[in-house]
């Protein structure tokens, strides 16, 4: 049996804050929020739920603006 982890567990292990409204110690001003994007897809629920999974595309970002993330192909065999 695998052990399941999220994006919320890396970032407390980290020691950095992931939130709604905050994102690596910079709190969101009015206006501003975390989108969370994986594999391209906008995440609509709480940032630290995200599931963690081999060669998925895991975009965190505090805006606007959100500039479109680079894309990213895992070499062959990884």
């Amino acid at each position: 049996m695998s052990a399941s982890y999220t994006l919320g567990q890396f970032f407390t292990i980290w020691g950095q804050p992931l939130a709604r409204d905050a994102l690596l110690g910079e709190r969101a001003r009015p206006g501003e929020d975390v989108r969370v994007l994986v594999n391209g897809q906008p995440y609509g629920g709480d940032p630290r739920a995200v599931p963690l999974a081999p060669h998925e595309q895991i975009v965190v970002q505090l805006g606007p603006p959100f500039p479109e993330p680079e894309p990213f192909t895992f070499p062959p065999g990884s």
